[in-house]
């Protein structure tokens, strides 16, 4: 007869209740005690503990059960919970200031932590970057842009009613393709007499 293993309990389960089975249904009448590990114990003995090991292995089994089925219930709330803890935290210190610590303290909120100084490298590595995306994206600053100008020269169509072109200067219907006439400024007049 081979020993069950002892690390897989259902099949450890399985062995032990298919003795018990067999002690109380097919054993013969005349066997009455058993020798076991060097002690005489009565079949009724044996089959009782035996269904105590099983007691033992079942309550095993139900508290894995419930600990998978705990694990899963705090896992599925847990994003929900530290919503609602964080809203707490946050009216809190609505209520008596973030830099408020005594207050805070007796409801184990910590005050902020202080933002730390950039290091040197830090503040280096930040220009170049900075640099960078600028030339990258081809950003220009403020007198870099009103430097820019554009020579457009701008032109002007009109349409009468019936969608014709019109010519700018006469006003009158053109009878052939329509030219574009840039439209310049009039001299400036002189009120001096």
């Amino acid at each position: 007869m081979s020993t069950p293993s002892s690390k897989n309990p259902s099949s450890f389960q399985m062995s032990i209740q298919a003795v018990i089975n067999g002690l109380t249904n097919n054993l013969p009448s005349t066997l009455r005690v058993m020798n076991v590990n060097g002690s005489s114990m009565n079949i009724s003995d044996v089959v009782a503990r035996f269904q105590a090991i099983l007691v033992v292995l079942l309550a095993v089994t139900k508290t894995k059960v419930a600990y998978a089925a705990a694990v899963a219930a705090r896992k599925a709330e847990e994003a929900s919970d530290h919503v609602f803890y964080k809203g707490v935290i946050t009216n809190l210190e609505q209520i008596f200031g973030p830099g408020n610590s005594a207050a805070l303290a007796p409801f184990g909120i910590a005050p902020p932590k202080p933002r730390a100084a950039p290091s040197t490298a830090t503040k280096a590595i930040a220009t170049v970057k900075a640099k960078a995306t600028r030339t990258a994206r081809g950003t220009l600053g403020k007198k870099q842009k009103q430097a820019i100008t554009a020579e457009v020269q701008p032109s002007l169509q009109v349409f009468n009613a019936d969608g014709k072109p019109l010519d700018p200067a006469t006003g009158t219907p053109l009878t052939s393709a329509p030219t574009t006439v840039p439209s310049t400024p009039a001299p400036p007049t002189s009120t001096h007499s």
